[in-house]
Parts: structure tokens; sequence; C-alpha cells
């Protein structure tokens, strides 16, 4: 029994233009030509059309389904659906990575969102552990343009360890250099990676805990909003420890004349239970 091409592309959800490109290179010629050009299809031949069909739709190219179709046996078959699944296997642990990324990401802009009414006020958040790729700045005065350069360097050094990209970011000011004549001093740009990540050169732990929080717009190299939060500690008796990090919830593409600068987390990790936190803060 045979079919006509429309009918055989019918019969597998596929088009005749597929058909037609299978048979010109070679992939799956049809078993007869009439003399108008119409082309024909045995019944024999629609195993290996639905096993093309299967092959294809599990994302494996053309040349190797062509290279199982010709030199058919087990052990090649084999071969190509274990390769395939490693391939799919690394896939999904790039989308995986991908995923916390843009997790990450999502992260920031929801904490930025409705949070206009609490800039410049302080408050206590529990912030789990992170790591972070820590990128000094130059020893030079800071501005954006070599703040975006410490961009390009993380973003190169993230793509060598196989990561999708930047997702959350932001700065560390040191709590000594804060204290001295140069506060930038050891000061740079964070990069957060994945818990799981492969431990790279230049990477910190930033310790799980209770943290004192303010929003605030500015350039994380500008440190008024920095010594407003430690100023509001000390008012409060705060015993805060570590080093300040900055996260940089909403960037330079969100400048408006409303925000003209980076709207920034301010954290200073506190020794305090939050319940006396809160007490200190109402």
């Amino acid at each position: 029994m045979e079919f006509s091409i429309s009918k055989m592309a019918q019969l597998h959800g596929i088009t005749r233009q597929t058909l037609i490109y299978y048979d010109k290179i070679g992939l799956l010629h049809p078993a007869r030509v009439d003399d108008r050009g119409c082309r024909f299809y045995s019944s024999d031949q629609m195993p290996f059309l639905r096993e093309i069909c299967f092959l294809k739709n599990m994302n494996i190219p053309l040349k190797m389904v062509e290279k199982s179709i010709k030199g058919r046996n087990t052990d090649t078959v084999i071969r190509l659906l274990q390769n395939q699944i490693e391939q799919l296997e690394m896939q999904q642990m790039e989308l995986e990575r991908m995923k916390k990324t843009l997790q990450g990401r999502l992260s920031l802009y929801q904490r930025a969102d409705g949070n206009e009414n609490v800039r410049e006020k302080i408050y206590v958040e529990h912030i789990p552990k992170r790591r972070a790729l820590l990128i000094k700045w130059p020893d030079r005065e800071m501005d954006a343009t070599l703040l975006h350069m410490c961009y390009v360097e993380a973003d190169e050094c993230l793509k060598n360890m196989d990561l999708s990209g930047i997702g959350e970011f932001g700065a560390l000011l040191r709590r000594e250099s804060l204290k001295a004549e140069d506060p930038l001093k050891e000061a740079g740009s964070l990069f957060f990676l994945p818990l799981d990540a492969p431990e790279t050169e230049g990477e910190i732990e930033i310790p799980e805990g209770d943290y004192v929080c303010m929003l605030s717009c500015g350039m994380p190299y500008r440190l008024a909003a920095a010594y407003q939060l430690w100023s509001a500690c000390r008012e409060q008796k705060l015993k805060t420890e570590g080093d300040l990090i900055n996260v940089c919830l909403l960037d330079g593409t969100f400048h408006s004349d409303k925000m003209k600068e980076d709207l920034c987390q301010l954290q200073l990790k506190i020794r305090e239970s939050t319940e006396k936190f809160q007490e200190n803060i109402e």
C-alpha cells in the first residue's frame, strides 16, 4: 500500500514541505515518483518516518538522525539516545542556573516595588547566608565608569564559571575603612553567587543573621547614606558587626527625573535579637 505525500504528511503530523526537504537532503526518499512528479510513500516507510519524527521531536539534529536511520542497529541508537540524554541534562543544569539568576534579579525588583515610603527609614530583615564575588575598586576616585568596568570584569568571571550572568549585585564597604581617612579602602562591587556555585578566587561569605537595613538613592561609592545608617544605629545603641553591604535594587536603567541615582538597600548585621531591635526602633 502506498500513500501520497499529503496523506503521509497528515498521518505523521508534519507538512508536505518537511517531506520534500527530507527527500532533498537524502533522509527519506519517496518510494515512487510518478510522471507528474507526485511523490508516493510505501507503508514500509512509515516506521522510518515515525522514528525520524520521534528523534526530531527529541531535539536531535537531523544529521545525527540521518546517521541513525541509515546505519540502523541497536548499538548506534543506544549511543545516540545516551548522548542526547547527556545533552539534555547539561541543558537542564543551565536552565536551572538561569532560573536562579532570574529569581535573584526578580527578588531585587520585588523588594524595591512599593517601598517608596520607607526610604531613609531603618528596619530589620533576616537574611540567609550569601556568597559573593568581590571585585575591588581601583585605588583612585570612584565614578560611574569605573563602577561599570567592575561589572564587565565580574561578567567575564561568571562566564568562566559557567554561570548565567549577573543576578543580584551591590557593593561592600569595609567597617574599619569607613572609620578611617580612606573610607573606600578595600571596598568593591559584590556579585552574589548561587550557594552551589564552584569556588572562585575573590569570593567572600556574608553570614546569615538579622540585619538593620535602610533604603536610599545614591551610588555605592557615595557615603552619605552609609554614615546615616551608622549614625542611626549609634543613636539607637544598636551593636552591629561586620562590613556594610549595599545591595542595588534598581540600577541606572531605572533612572528618571524622580530617581536620578540607584535605589539601594544598605545592610549592617546586628548582634542583638530581632525583638530587642524592634523595641529600640519603635
